[in-house]
């Protein structure tokens, strides 16, 4: 048996990664979240007799100094975490699942730097984030040894490394510390059926959160020119930063746009998302991938930045999807064909098969380890 200690910054994604691990009957499971407060409130999560609310750093010490587990799998790696590692005995084995946050940015303690932000959105960032981006960059210039320091300690302890997408493996592996392993936990990318082909009058879903790095006016600014007479631009932006929220709701408007602005369960959402036979995602660095696959399995036609990471790993992967800078006046009239989708279900089913095969070498090969 195999124990597994989770730990997690907030319960957002919590339930669906962790009632995955529960389905191997090799492994037992707990979690911790490492909260700012003691007043920590769930607002997703339905398994919360199994997590633990942690809120300082000796209670954090206790736990990770503890014999209660031989597997640490991190859900995201806040900065803030890289203090904790000196307190993970040497034998215990650790897992790191980057969501994106923790890995990119624009500054220089980030893991992957790039720019993120296209024109229009530069300019919410610059005049709105100017005071918070001067302060990260003063600190990362003041204490930029400090930094790489801890960084390279934090990666060279780390044993597998599990990313969204499979070229996020091979950019962090160019790091010279990060010695990780491939991995993956059981389903984590949803095998998809046969989608019939989309109507070609389908809404357009545009972006997945309120956060600057969805670059909304951007892909706005290109959709509005090219979209046809009664098609709908969805804009989801019930979760992420509060003040791009708000800027960007006094920048959208008409009967054209519909903005999602309260949290749905997860059926509602997709419900919403169903009626759309486009999407247009203008990230740069890897995010909202769960909306991007979910379009894919439904047949809906893909837009994304051609030098985004997401673009460069589905085209890898043998994906079907289209360049935001390539829209033109038959982009929203042309659904996907049935051809198309069925490629995109063969690539769905290689990448799920690949991560389980890897799953299944990676616990075989920590069974292994905790039996010598």
């Amino acid at each position: 048996m195999i124990r597994v200690l989770h730990v997690t910054p907030d319960d957002k994604f919590f339930d669906e990664v962790f009632s995955e691990w529960e389905r191997d009957e090799r492994i037992q499971n707990e979690a911790v979240i490492i909260a700012k407060n003691n007043d920590y409130q769930f607002r997703y999560i339905h398994t919360t007799d199994a997590v633990q609310i942690l809120w300082n750093s000796e209670m954090v010490r206790t736990k990770l100094e503890s014999n209660d587990y031989d597997v640490l799998f991190f859900h995201s790696l806040p900065s803030s975490y890289y203090k904790y590692f000196k307190f993970i005995p040497n034998d215990r084995i650790v897992i790191w699942w980057a969501w994106g946050s923790d890995i990119y940015g624009s500054y220089d303690n980030a893991f992957l730097s790039m720019k993120l932000y296209k024109t229009k959105t530069k300019k919410f960032v610059y005049f709105h984030k100017l005071k918070y981006n001067l302060k990260v960059k003063i600190y990362n210039c003041i204490h930029r040894n400090a930094i790489n320091k801890l960084k390279t300690l934090v990666l060279e302890r780390i044993d597998y490394f599990q990313p969204v997408e499979k070229i996020e493996y091979e950019m962090m592996a160019k790091h010279k510390a990060f010695k990780a392993k491939e991995f993956y936990y059981h389903h984590s990318v949803n095998q998809y059926e046969y989608c019939p082909t989309m109507p070609s009058n389908g809404n357009i879903l545009l972006g997945n959160s309120a956060t600057p790095t969805n670059n909304h006016l951007d892909c706005l600014n290109i959709i509005k020119k090219k979209k046809k007479q009664g098609q709908r631009i969805i804009i989801p932006v019930n979760y992420g930063d509060s003040l791009y929220r708000e800027w960007l709701l006094n920048k959208v408007s008409g009967i054209d746009i519909y903005v999602i602005k309260n949290y749905l369960p997860r059926d509602e959402y997709f419900k919403i998302i169903d009626t759309c036979s486009y999407a247009v995602f203008g990230t740069i660095r890897q995010q909202a991938m769960g909306n991007i696959r979910y379009a894919l399995s439904k047949g809906i036609k893909v837009f994304l930045y051609k030098e985004s990471v997401a673009f460069a790993s589905l085209k890898s992967l043998g994906f079907v999807v289209y360049a935001i800078e390539d829209i033109n006046a038959e982009s929203f009239t042309t659904p996907l064909t049935k051809e198309e989708i069925m490629q995109n279900v063969e690539a769905s089913a290689n990448e799920y098969h690949r991560r389980d095969n890897i799953y299944e070498e990676c616990i075989d090969e920590i069974i292994n380890m905790k039996k010598k």
